[in-house]
């Protein structure tokens, strides 16, 4: 009976899905304490309470894929600031991984991506952020053009 099953998955997911809330927030703000305090609030915002139907339903693949992707965007901050092979390759398989658990996560990675990208280049505009971004991006673009029948 998968009943059983369903009701304790929650017990293993929220636990990830709160240390990826913490990774993410220690790459934004470089502060382990920020990372506890988003750890605590998470919960209390995100599903309306300790009690919330969002946090019970972590085992739902679109909730499944939030958590992958919050780790996709820790993975893009990473590459952004520090730069690097290895953490391009990072940032792709992640956020890769979030697309193949549900394809919805797409349409919030543009959002957020965009979002931090212009945040990031209109604060920080380095020609080598400039240069990250392009590489991190230049997959999706080409895919996009060929896509739209642009090649």
């Amino acid at each position: 009976d998968p009943v059983p099953l369903w009701r304790f998955l929650p017990l293993l997911f929220i636990p990830v899905f709160l240390l990826a809330m913490y990774v993410l927030t220690f790459t934004l703000t470089r502060s382990r304490m920020a990372g506890v305090v988003s750890v605590v609030i998470f919960p209390l915002i995100y599903g309306g309470g300790p009690g919330g139907t969002e946090l019970r339903e972590t085992v739902y693949s679109t909730r499944v894929a939030e958590i992958v992707a919050l780790l996709a965007i820790a993975a893009l901050v990473r590459f952004a600031e520090r730069g690097g092979k290895r953490r391009l390759a990072l940032f792709w398989a992640v956020a890769l991984s979030a697309m193949l658990v549900h394809v919805w996560i797409a349409l919030y990675f543009a959002l957020a991506f965009g979002a931090y990208s212009l945040g990031s280049l209109v604060t920080a505009p380095t020609r080598e952020r400039w240069e990250r971004f392009g590489l991190a991006f230049a997959p999706a673009m080409q895919r996009l053009r060929r896509a739209q029948g642009f090649e």
